[in-house]
Order: structure tokens, then sequence, then C-alpha cells
């Protein structure tokens, strides 16, 4: 499996990627969303076929999941309670966790992190 993240609490868009047991993700850049207006008007200016929700900018979770024999309906509703509910989106107001929490997720662009690796 392999995608792009929005991880609630982090500006970066996180790339994650699956293969066997092992999980790493890699900070590829800040959403533009969370970039100063200047420069996001003029991205966004400058990329008219950029998808932009009103609310939460280029923001969004991309994930493609390849194999066989899986268990879609458990597979959804996995993911699905991996998802922001709206009470904890009003708790952080919309931001995520705080600054000092910590996340298993890279902050800084081109960082890279292991959620999981097999066992040897």
């Amino acid at each position: 499996s392999k995608g792009t993240l929005w991880v609630a609490g982090t500006d970066q868009r996180q790339q994650v990627g699956q293969a066997g047991r092992s999980v790493r993700v890699e900070a590829l850049g800040p959403w533009i969303a969370s970039l100063p207006a200047v420069e996001r008007d003029m991205l966004r200016s400058n990329r008219p076929e950029l998808d932009w929700d009103d609310d939460h900018g280029d923001r969004l979770t991309e994930y493609v999941v390849i194999g066989t024999d899986v268990d879609e309906d458990a597979l959804i509703d996995r993911l699905d309670d991996a998802l922001a509910t709206d009470e904890e989106w009003d708790e952080f107001g919309g931001g995520g966790p705080g600054a000092g929490d910590e996340t298993p997720f890279p902050a800084e662009q081109g960082d890279e992190v292991a959620l999981r690796e097999p066992r040897r």
C-alpha cells in the first residue's frame, strides 16, 4: 500500500509506503494551505488545476491498497477509525495535537521514519 497522508497536527505532506510488514513514512514538504498567504496565493494562481477545498485547502489523504483476499469492509472500518472525529477536530481547533505532543510522523521535509519494521 502507498499514499499521501494528511496527519492532524503537522503541516507536512506525509508519504507512506508499506511492503510486507515494513511501513515507512517520509515528510514531503508543507501543504500549500499551510504557507503564508502571499506564497499560497502565488502557488495557487500558477496551478489552476489544483484541487482546493475552501476549508482545508490542498490537504487530503489518498491511500491505495494492493492485495488479494483483502477483507475490504474490515479495512475500510480500520481506516475510518483512524480519521479524526468531529469531537477530536473541535478539541484541537482543527489543528491536531499541540506542539509539545509526541507524534510518530516526521516533522521536517525529507525526514523519514519507520513506523513498523519486520522482526528479524
